[in-house]
């Protein structure tokens, strides 16, 4: 399951963001505590909008 995730988020020679996906992945991942430790940590949670 984390690796049909993780091999989702390769574009598949798109360019182009599909920001819906990106959103619903990161609510998927807020699941598990590490990511919500990371995402919840103001030093880190901008790069997941400028990244």
């Amino acid at each position: 399951m984390l690796e049909e995730f993780l091999a989702s988020l390769i574009p598949n020679g798109s360019t182009s963001l599909d920001t819906k996906k990106i959103d619903r992945n990161i609510e998927m991942l807020k699941n598990y505590s590490w990511f919500k430790d990371i995402y919840d940590d103001e030093r880190y949670h901008r790069l997941f909008f400028v990244n």
